[in-house]
């Protein structure tokens, strides 16, 4: 039975298709050169073959079936690749001998390096290894039994380091478990209270709280969320990138150069506030620092009713009446709104606050107002797609106020005017009712916004404002006084109309400036006096073109005029005739007059007296 692997290549059963290099290369390997090969040496060979056949085939029966060929070729290509494995192995390990060996060497010999693989060569400088001799010494039983003691003084000596640190880690450990729970109370309780809390965007890893609103413009949105970070004991601060701190809008009322009401700031305490607490303010900031940017923006386009923002500050001025708009001098009276911060900020209070705070609530009901305009624009279908940049709007914030602050001067300076005007006709003799003034709102409230107060006083606060002074001069004669004033055009402004009702008719006089009407009001006072003498007085007449009483004359006599003189805080009679000089009868003011007596009584007096 022949050897099972056959350790030489397979042999060509084709030679008729070997080409010729390669039958000149088997001869040179089998016989050397062609030089020995003769037809004598050739013809020898194949007669000793033929006397001694040798039988290559196999005595196994079964070795014929295809199935066992298949199965005795697996297992030879199986030998054959394990032997293979074993070459390259044994190849490995003796080059890698030889690279130890040659890369010792060349700590003496430096040219054995030229046995080194490229690789080693490039990695490996010459001479990295190095050898020496050592005479081994046999070691007593002291120094033994002190080489123990040594290794066991430091195994006890490490384990001892060991438990330290292990210790160390478990203390560490667990002053981080408490931090972990703390941080994760305080986020939960925040939740639980309603604030919506939510991984960080471009930190996967860091969980924040979102705090803004829906409908802030573009430059407030991405404010509105700001990360949870801990500090060193656990507690969590919020990380509000680079915001200037909490700040607040404060609104002060200012009155020849002094400042009398001034709103309510709210303040940080000192640093025990609650995390609720802190989101919270920075909540309020962020809407503040809103309404502050929005009425900036809207104060540049209101440079005609005196508006500017001077010094971080957006100045309204209130003028009485009378005064009219100058840009060269400083209002006696205005409304300066700011942005301050709440943190370290001086802080004056005043008891009259009122005003100011009402002022402050209006402006941030009219932002939340711009808020719900916003959120029904974006609930309809979207405008086409157009090249033209979409611009931002200024919404209305200051206009309202502005319209409702001119709206109660007019009104109030025209009640305080007729109250005057009032008194001193009491004080010369005339009965006349105090004024009494009734402030509507006309609007019509949209159906989207009923069923919410806020809202619809919003509205209404945007709407055409209207007030009613209504007041007589005399028992006959009722005046109504109605101020109305409108934001859109044509008006942009206040007009006022006055409704008299003498002798069960009414007529009307339009004004369209509280000066105007306030002059007229004053004419009106004064034929009111000048009536009310001459009615009283037999035989007298009036000139109403100058509000004078011509008292009857004869023959003896000359023509004897009284004239009525009204102004805001004087009321004055005054006696002229055809050739002498003014006599003043009576003389009435605010603070009293110098007679006791009525205005018909001294015209009575000096008749009596020249008769």
């Amino acid at each position: 039975m022949s050897f099972p692997i056959a350790l030489q290549p397979l042999v060509n059963s084709h030679v008729e298709q070997a080409s010729l290099q390669d039958l000149v290369r088997r001869i040179n390997e089998e016989r050397g050169a062609f030089r020995n090969v003769t037809e004598d040496k050739l013809k020898d060979e194949i007669a000793k073959d033929a006397l001694n056949p040798v039988d290559d085939t196999i005595d196994v029966e079964e070795e014929d079936a295809p199935q066992n060929l298949e199965k005795r070729r697996k297992e030879v290509f199986a030998a054959r690749n394990e032997m293979l494995q074993f070459i390259g192995q044994a190849q490995n390990e003796a080059l890698t001998a030889l690279d130890f060996v040659s890369l010792l060497l060349t700590k003496e010999v430096p040219r054995a390096d030229s046995s080194l693989s490229p690789f080693l060569k490039t990695t490996v400088p010459k001479g990295t290894l190095d050898f020496d001799r050592s005479d081994v010494s046999r070691a007593t039983k002291i120094q033994d039994d002190t080489a123990k003691a040594a290794a066991a003084g430091w195994s006890l000596s490490s384990l001892n380091a060991s438990a330290d640190k292990l210790l160390g880690a478990a203390q560490r450990l667990e002053k981080e478990m408490e931090k972990e729970t703390k941080y994760w109370d305080q986020i939960l309780s925040v939740s639980e209270k309603g604030w919506s809390t939510r991984r960080m965007p471009r930190e996967p890893h860091t969980v924040g709280v979102w705090f803004g609103f829906a409908e802030a413009g573009s430059l407030f949105t991405a404010r509105g969320l700001a990360a949870f970070r801990p500090n060193a004991s656990g507690d969590i601060m919020l990380d509000q990138g680079l915001s200037a701190g909490a700040r607040t809008i404060r609104v002060q009322i200012v009155e020849d150069g002094q400042v009398v009401p001034m709103s309510k700031l709210a303040m940080l305490s000192s640093g025990d506030e609650d995390l609720e607490e802190v989101i919270r303010h920075a909540r309020d900031s962020l809407f503040d620092e809103e309404l502050f940017h929005e009425m900036t923006r809207e104060a540049r386009t209101l440079a005609s009713w005196g508006v500017a923002v001077r010094n971080d500050a957006i100045r309204i001025p209130i003028y009485k009446l009378g005064k009219a708009f100058n840009p060269d001098s400083s209002p006696k009276h205005e409304v300066v709104i700011e942005l301050v911060s709440t943190v370290h900020h001086d802080i004056s209070i005043n008891a009259d606050i009122r005003r100011a705070d009402v002022i402050v609530l209006a402006l941030r009901l009219l932002l939340v107002n711009v808020y719900q305009h916003r959120f029904q624009k974006r609930s309809q279908p979207p405008r086409p797609l157009t090249d033209q940049p979409l611009s931002t709007p200024t919404y209305e914030i200051l206009q309202p106020i502005i319209n409702y602050l001119n709206h109660t001067n007019c009104s109030s300076s025209l009640v305080k005017t007729i109250a005057a005007t009032q008194k001193l006709l009491r004080l010369s003799g005339l009965s006349s009712s105090p004024p009494q003034t009734r402030f509507t709102l006309d609007s019509v409230m949209p159906e989207s916004f009923r069923g919410s107060e806020a809202f619809s006083l919003v509205e209404y606060l945007k709407a055409p404002l209207k007030s009613v002074i209504s007041f007589r001069w005399s028992e006959t004669k009722q005046y109504e006084i109605v101020i109305e004033s409108h934001l859109s055009a044509p008006v942009f402004g206040s007009i006022f109309e006055l409704r008299s009702t003498p002798d069960s008719k009414t007529s009307s006089i339009n004004f369209h400036s509280a000066v105007d009407l306030e002059q007229h009001l004053l004419t009106l006072a004064q034929k009111a006096v000048a009536d009310h003498i001459a009615t009283s007085i037999p035989g007298s007449t009036i000139d109403r073109s100058t509000a004078s009483i011509l008292l009857a004359s004869s023959t003896e006599q000359p023509a004897r005029r009284v004239e009525v003189t009204l102004q805001h805080n004087r009321l004055g009679l005054t006696r002229r005739d055809g050739s002498s000089s003014a006599q003043v009868l009576g003389l009435w003011t605010i603070k009293g007059s110098s007679s006791s007596k009525t205005a018909v009584e001294l015209v009575q007096k000096m008749i009596d007296e020249e008769t």
